[in-house]
């Protein structure tokens, strides 16, 4: 699954939510008359996966953006961080259904993991053709927190007939702490760690979140102990939170607006 990041620059502060350069086609200024760039962007906090999830190892959820708003750079000459600001209780999360039938088995494995593309002027991209490094942010650095694992219950049969996953995982209890038999099989990068994508890096993925079964863990052990957990499709979350983006050149970002997409890939086993 793919996300937006956005990231617009202006030579004047921004007003308002998530006000983003505007690509419209200007009146010529002049002496007398000039313009100013007004926009706003709508989104929903976390995009929920395609499926299909029934008898499936899938992606449930994904951030829908990271957007990082409007930003004066007038005189900016060094690296410079910029926060995600998000409304009042909002949360993102990157959440994973495995309803595969040998999920408890032992070795039975999956990792979630991502990637960061080139921050491209939007300009450059729909102009198209080779994109100069003038129209890139170089080594930009996306950063996020990871939050504890957590588990919900979905219902597969559900989400794959209606196309929406259910239960909406920012619904009130729709999440609760992972079974204590269960969480020690959930790895990857500790709880409150940060992970770093560097945009159009060669290094290979980030690791954002793995399992693997010991096979010690039975389906009727998941109802029974602390944190009994309803079903046998083992569904687990994490909120990503705190997420920074960090701008190494801003030389020649003046005016512009850079987008880039982060790629989440689901795979079966977990790398070395």
């Amino acid at each position: 699954m793919n996300k937006k990041v956005l990231l617009g620059f202006a030579a004047t502060a921004a007003l308002g939510t998530a006000l983003v350069a505007g690509q419209n086609a200007h009146a010529v200024e002049n002496a007398t008359n000039m313009d100013t760039d007004t926009g706003i962007s709508f989104f929903d906090t976390n995009k929920p996966g395609p499926g299909p999830f029934e008898g499936n190892l899938a992606i449930a959820y994904v951030p829908s953006n990271f957007d990082f708003g409007s930003n004066d750079v007038t005189g900016v000459t060094n690296a410079v961080t910029y926060n995600q600001v998000l409304a009042a209780g909002k949360k993102q999360y990157v959440a994973v259904s495995d309803d595969r039938k040998e999920n408890l088995d032992s070795g039975t494995q999956w990792q979630l993991s991502a990637t960061l593309d080139d921050f491209v002027s939007t300009a450059a991209a729909a102009a198209g053709g080779t994109i100069a490094d003038a129209d890139k942010l170089a080594n930009a650095e996306l950063s996020f927190k990871l939050g504890e694992y957590q588990g919900f219950d979905i219902d597969v049969v559900n989400s794959d007939a209606t196309k929406v996953v259910t239960p909406n995982i920012t619904d009130a209890n729709s999440l609760y702490a992972l079974n204590d038999k269960l969480s020690p099989a959930y790895a990857g990068p500790a709880a409150g760690s940060f992970v770093t994508l560097t945009a159009g890096a060669s290094t290979g993925a980030i690791s954002v979140a793995n399992y693997t079964s010991t096979g010690a863990v039975k389906a009727e052990d998941l109802a029974t102990g602390a944190n009994t957990h309803k079903a046998t499709t083992l569904a687990a979350a994490r909120e990503v939170s705190s997420v920074r983006l960090k701008v190494k050149d801003t030389t020649n970002a003046n005016n512009k607006k850079f987008t880039s997409t982060v790629h989440w890939s689901l795979a079966d086993t977990v790398a070395p």
